[in-house]
């Protein structure tokens, strides 16, 4: 039973910060367009940190992918 439960764990740890990083760069991109951030000219400083935050998670999973496979 304790593998089961370390199995599931895992899971929703991997799948938890995954969600949490992809939301964040979401807000981060939807935000971009605002008129406030538009105004500021901060567009593309938002727009960066958006695809830089969406990069490291593919990053981490080409690196497990290339380790394992």
């Amino acid at each position: 039973m304790e593998p089961l439960i370390n199995a599931i764990l895992y899971f929703v740890f991997l799948f938890g910060a995954l969600f949490l990083i992809l939301g964040t760069a979401l807000v981060l991109l939807i935000a971009a367009a605002l008129p406030v951030i538009w105004k500021k000219n901060l567009s593309f400083l938002m727009f960066s940190l958006g695809i830089n935050i969406l990069v490291i998670p593919l990053s981490f999973f080409l690196r497990l992918v290339n380790l394992y496979f």
